[in-house]
C-alpha cells in the first residue's frame, strides 16, 4: 500500500506545476487554470489565490496569454493607515523590498520624489502627491545572469495612497517571457479590427 501511495504522489508531482517555485508560488509559463485563477474584466489578467501567500498582500493577479502562459505576477497589499507623510506606508514597502532582497539581491534602482512642478512637495504631502499621481516612489530590480532566479527578469515594489490617510503596497514580478506576452497581447488586440 505504501508503495502505491508513493508512486501516485510522484506521478502527481510530475504533472502539476511546482507550487513552491517562483514569486508567491507562481511559475513562468504555467496556465492560470493550474492555480484556479479567475478572469478579471481585463483580458489576459486573472485573479488568483497565491500558492505561497505573503501576509502583507490580500490580492494576487497574473497576466497570461494563450501559448505563452503566465508572464507576470502582482501582489496587491492590505490597506494600511498612514499619515500625510506616508511614513507607515513607506515603511511597509521598504520592509517588503528588504525581504525580496534576501532572495534576489539588492534593488538596482529606487525613487522617492515628487514630479517636477507638483504643488505637493512638502514632507506632509506625500500621500496627496501619490493620490494625484505626481509621485515617483519605487524599488526596482533588473535581473540578469546569475542574479536571475525563478525566471524573474524585473521586480517592482511601490506603495500607493488610496486616500489622504490610507494606502497599500504592491509588488510586481515580470518573468523572462514578458515580451512574448506583450507580443501575443498586441496580436490579440489587433484582431479586434
Amino acid at each position: 500500500m505504501k508503495t502505491v501511495f508513493s508512486a501516485a504522489l510522484i506521478s502527481f508531482a510530475l504533472v502539476t506545476p511546482s507550487f513552491a517555485a517562483g514569486p508567491f508560488g507562481f511559475e513562468q509559463g504555467a496556465s492560470p487554470a493550474d492555480y484556479g485563477c479567475v478572469k478579471s474584466k481585463t483580458e489576459g489578467v486573472y485573479f488568483c489565490e497565491a500558492p505561497k501567500p505573503h501576509p502583507a498582500f490580500e490580492k494576487y493577479a497574473v497576466q497570461a496569454e494563450e501559448g505563452v502562459g503566465i508572464c507576470w505576477v502582482k501582489g496587491i497589499g492590505l490597506t494600511i493607515p498612514t499619515s500625510g507623510s506616508g511614513v507607515a506606508l513607506k515603511s511597509e514597502a521598504e520592509e517588503i523590498a528588504s525581504q525580496i532582497a534576501t532572495t534576489y539581491g539588492s534593488h538596482t534602482d529606487s525613487s522617492d520624489r515628487v514630479t517636477l512642478g507638483s504643488i505637493w512637495d512638502a514632507y506632509e504631502d506625500w500621500t496627496m502627491a501619490s493620490l494625484k499621481q505626481e509621485l515617483l516612489y519605487y524599488f526596482q530590480w533588473n535581473l540578469d545572469g546569475p542574479k536571475r532566479i525563478n525566471n524573474v527578469a524585473t521586480i517592482f515594489v511601490s506603495a500607493k495612497a488610496s486616500s489622504k490617510n490610507e494606502g497599500y503596497p504592491i509588488a510586481e514580478f515580470a518573468f523572462t517571457n514578458e515580451a512574448k506576452c506583450e507580443a501575443a497581447k498586441k496580436k490579440r488586440e489587433a484582431g479586434s479590427f
